[in-house]
């Protein structure tokens, strides 16, 4: 009984980890980028590192995503149910999830123009 339990449990790990990839694999594909590090002048070396942290800031928003939407579930189900622990506990994951998202969405656009204004 206790290696069935393991062998669901590394499979549900592998699942997850296939998932992340897969996600990650999806916006990079999305999110084209081209490298300009031959270029003889600095702009194309400056597009191309804001590009790359445009993208990585996009995978961190994913990964919010990941987050928020089974936390949100698991708030629905305990709050139907009426546990009050576990509403505060998978509360913790949509908070992240939203700190994620809204950095992506609010917190970016702004940085990356700041950081492009600088260089």
């Amino acid at each position: 009984m206790k290696k069935s339990n393991s062998v669901l449990s590394s499979l549900k790990t592998r699942a997850g980890r296939v998932y992340v990839m897969g996600a990650t694999t999806a916006t990079a594909i999305c999110h084209p980028i081209t490298a300009f590090a031959a270029s003889s002048d600095s702009s194309g070396i400056q597009n191309g590192a804001i590009s790359i942290a445009t993208l990585l800031v996009t995978v961190f928003a994913l990964v919010g995503l990941y987050y928020l939407l089974p936390s949100a579930y698991k708030v629905f189900t305990a709050f139907k149910e009426g546990r009050g622990d576990d509403i505060h506990d998978s509360a913790k994951g949509v908070i992240v999830g939203l700190a994620l998202i809204f950095f992506r969405v609010f917190a970016w656009p702004s940085i990356s123009e700041l950081i492009s204004q600088a260089l």
